[in-house]
């Protein structure tokens, strides 16, 4: 993989895709890799498949696992933390380091992402410690550690996330750039241009609403699933998109008719669409 490689990240599709499913729709749209979350390849394994299987689907479409997320533990006291089955909704907190090494391991991944997500008493000086800690353990399994910071926790910004990695000073160690914590955490694209190159070892791409919502957690989680499930639905249907109420009926161009209250969406047969054998025309 290349820094101009493009990777499917995992909250991109669904929860609950068939991994049969997740690297058919990544190869079809032209990634040349993928991003798991620790509860994708435990599904993967419920499916009944080996990590022989993994490994050989993720090759017959010629794909990578470029990341593994998140890596949660490493702060001081993260990993003291139970959290408890039932209230881990995210299905996040079952998996810990040996976890991701072991995943990480069995599927040649390139990084790990890592985040706060409890806070504590400890300084940037103590997560620097921590984090050159965890890049070091990682260095054992061929892996470079980025840090994604989170808008609203103690590493809430880019100037927090590189001096702790700076700090460490570990040849693995660098920063993850995500375009909606980017804009979210108030972060000026001069702060962005000063970052050393070689430092930022990952870039998320992401979309949102201009303004910020009321409640960034609620935001990141929630709203995101719900789009998903949005999108699903129309693909499931076979609905050729998405129509957008006020929109549609803002660019009426026969309004004297009465509001537009459903429409169907024509194309042309040379338009190309993404399929499981990659872009095909339509017709």
């Amino acid at each position: 993989m290349g820094p101009d490689d493009l990777i499917l990240c995992s909250g991109t599709l669904r929860r609950g895709v068939p991994f049969a499913e997740r690297v058919a729709a990544a190869s079809a749209a032209g990634f040349v890799g993928v991003s798991l979350w620790g509860r994708d390849y435990a599904a993967a394994r419920d499916e009944g498949l080996s990590d022989a299987d993994l490994r050989a689907m993720l090759a017959a479409h010629g794909l990578e696992v470029a990341e593994l997320d998140p890596a949660w533990w490493w702060l001081p006291g993260a990993s003291d933390v139970h959290i408890p089955p039932d209230l881990d909704s995210e299905d996040v907190f079952r998996f810990g380091e040996s976890d991701l090494f072991a995943m990480a391991d069995a599927l040649g991944a390139r990084s790990i992402n890592a985040v706060d997500v409890f806070g504590g008493d400890w300084d940037v000086d103590g997560a620097a410690e921590a984090f050159a800690g965890l890049c070091r353990r990682a260095a054992e399994h061929d892996l470079l550690v980025h840090i994604e910071w989170l808008p609203w926790s103690k590493i809430p910004d880019l100037a927090t996330a590189l001096s702790i990695v700076q700090l460490a000073g570990q040849p693995n160690g660098g920063l993850n750039i995500d375009a909606w914590h980017l804009v979210r955490s108030g972060v000026t694209l001069d702060a962005l241009r000063a970052v050393p190159g070689p430092l930022v070892l990952g870039i998320q791409l992401d979309d949102g609403p201009l303004e910020p919502e009321p409640n960034l957690v609620e935001a990141t989680l929630h709203a995101r699933e719900l789009w998903d499930q949005i999108t699903y639905a129309a693909w499931s249907c076979a609905d050729p998109g998405l129509q957008f109420d006020t929109t549609i009926n803002e660019w009426h161009t026969c309004p004297a008719d009465g509001r537009i209250n459903a429409s169907n969406p024509c194309v042309t047969g040379d338009t190309l669409v993404a399929t499981a054998d990659g872009w095909m025309r339509i017709d």
